[in-house]
């Protein structure tokens, strides 16, 4: 389910999750400059910044609010996401070989653990919209 949708977070406008989801991981003086970056760009300006503290505690919580502001605001996809049903998300994020993220599913990774945190969220957003909470 990949789609790039306008996201506001924080009174910031991005144009996709991944810009979403790294603005947070910066201090708060340079999150505007990910408000025009495609995911590339955001992950590359990423790179080139300090992080706050604990990001490696929080880029989970951060990635939750993320994609609860993309599903909250994009209801035609969040209908998309409850029409999954019950089945198992899994990310492919085979090319990038994050098996944090998602699962590479590549000949050098397929025996890897694979954790699909994007994979969960939206499992965990898809169940919570579909309880009505």
């Amino acid at each position: 389910m990949k789609a790039t949708v306008p996201i506001e977070l924080d009174s910031i406008k991005y144009t996709n999750l991944v810009a979403t989801w790294l603005a947070q991981g910066v201090p708060m003086e340079h999150c505007a400059e990910f408000a025009g970056l495609n995911a590339h760009q955001a992950l590359r300006r990423f790179k080139q910044l300090p992080r706050v503290a604990d990001w490696a505690e929080k880029r989970e919580t951060a990635l939750k609010r993320a994609c609860f502001a993309k599903f909250d605001q994009n209801p035609a996809l969040a209908s998309k996401l409850l029409a999954t049903g019950n089945r198992s998300i899994v990310y492919d994020t085979t090319g990038s070989h994050d098996n944090e993220l998602g699962r590479c599913a590549c000949l050098e990774c397929r025996n890897q653990e694979a954790k699909n945190l994007y994979g969960k969220i939206l499992m965990y957003i898809r169940d919570e919209r579909s309880s009505g909470n």
